[in-house]
């Protein structure tokens, strides 16, 4: 992170802690809108409030500052700091999500200013073809695309991804697990190659690392509902009740429409 933006941040938190007046000093928490009930009910109050700590509001709205400019490093940075101060604020959890899918959206998504070629053109014209043959499911086809791409640009972030899940499709597990873990070497902070990667070592009855990945995957983004789903699964099949329902309560906070989640949640209470 450079210099600058560090220092702004520390002033506006010091400007609004100092703030005073004849009367008055800020308040110690701020009651805000937020989830609420996630940890104690299975049905859930969006419209209750949630007290929080002044400083968790206040990273919160230097996030909220970075994100309107356009800086959504420095935004999840300070959403992060939030939810270091109150984790169940999930305003925050949720603030960090939209953040990374914003960053999704760019052809090559950089979370960790990795130093990287200019985009080949053909190289995209190869990975749009893939996803085009996603489309018409002819898999193979889209991984000889994928693999083509990459030829051209092996920094290529989300042909290698893409390439990972390609191969798990059609069941070769052990190309999946090679190409999400170059697409790490890429981006460490690639939370969807490390979810992707603990999905496949389940499946191949390797929870103890794939819960790892889980784990990595939700410092990178917790907001990530679906990588809280997955650490739900793996502690069900453990037969550890109380962290699975906490994370099933956790990925259903995070995304009520799911009805899968909402469906695990449900097995966990009753049981």
């Amino acid at each position: 992170m450079q210099r600058y933006p560090v220092i702004r941040h520390i002033i506006f938190l010091l400007s609004n802690l100092l703030a005073t007046n004849e009367t008055t000093k800020l308040d110690p928490v701020r009651t805000i809108p937020d989830f609420t009930s996630f940890l104690n009910d299975t049905v859930f109050d969006y419209g209750k409030t949630l007290n929080l700590p002044t400083l968790a509001c206040l990273h919160f709205e230097m996030a909220a500052t970075y994100a309107k400019e356009g800086q959504y490093e420095l935004a999840i940075d300070a959403f992060k700091s939030a939810l270091r101060e109150h984790p169940d604020f999930f305003g925050a959890r949720r603030a960090i999500d939209r953040r990374y899918q914003l960053m999704d959206q760019c052809a090559r998504p950089d979370f960790t200013q990795l130093e990287i070629s200019p985009d080949n053109p053909e190289s995209e014209n190869h990975f749009i073809r893939a996803k085009q043959e996603i489309v018409n499911n002819d898999i193979r086809a889209a991984i000889v695309e994928f693999e083509k791409s990459l030829a051209l640009d092996p920094a290529h972030l989300k042909t290698q991804y893409n390439l990972g899940i390609a191969y798990y499709v059609t069941g070769d597990t052990n190309s999946a697990i090679q190409a999400y873990k170059k697409s790490m070497e890429l981006n460490p902070n690639n939370y969807l190659a490390w979810e992707s990667l603990g999905v496949t070592l389940a499946v191949k009855g390797n929870k103890d690392e794939a819960q790892e990945c889980f784990e990595k995957a939700v410092t990178i983004n917790p907001g990530q509902a679906s990588a809280h789903h997955s650490l739900g699964i793996v502690y069900k099949t453990r037969g550890e009740h109380e962290k699975a329902l906490y994370y099933f309560k956790l990925s259903v906070a995070l995304n009520p429409k799911n009805t899968l989640y909402l469906e695990h949640l449900n097995e966990v209470v009753v049981e």
